[in-house]
């Protein structure tokens, strides 16, 4: 099990789940709606490390105002109604940034532009909000 595995679990098992500093590094805790899965509190403390680390990319993500989506496998951006920023995370933790632009009653984009292939998450972050400072400024000298 992955950890946005143990996060999606977590999820569907009404389980709420935190990090808090500490001295002793962050402490990941939960609340639980009805009593934690023996099976699940073992998934948790195995990946734990993983789960830790995907909860404060979320927060981090949603802080600068991006939407979480799949427990952290994407984040999305609107750039405006046609267009998104995405951020898919993919194999070994590395993430694929890319800008898709969507026409009207279409299913499929309309165009894809890569902004970043298989970067870790601070890269991928730094690129983001790099990209959307230069859509910015493009769009406010128009």
């Amino acid at each position: 099990m992955s950890a946005t595995e143990c996060l999606a679990r977590a999820y569907r098992e009404d389980v709420e789940l935190w990090i808090e500093p500490s001295a002793a590094g962050p402490r990941l805790l939960f609340r639980a709606k009805y009593t934690l899965p023996d099976d699940l509190r073992e998934e948790l403390r195995e990946h734990k490390p993983a789960v830790v680390k995907l909860l404060q990319q979320n927060q981090r993500m949603k802080e600068l105002g991006w939407q979480v989506l799949n427990f952290g496998e994407l984040y999305l951006w609107s750039i405006h109604p046609q267009s998104d920023l995405m951020a898919l995370r993919e194999a070994h933790d590395r993430f694929d940034l890319t800008r898709y632009g969507w026409s009207p009653g279409k299913p499929k984009p309309s165009y894809q532009k890569v902004v970043a292939s298989r970067v870790e998450f601070p890269e991928m972050l730094e690129r983001a909000q790099s990209y959307l400072q230069y859509i910015e400024k493009r769009c406010s000298h128009a």
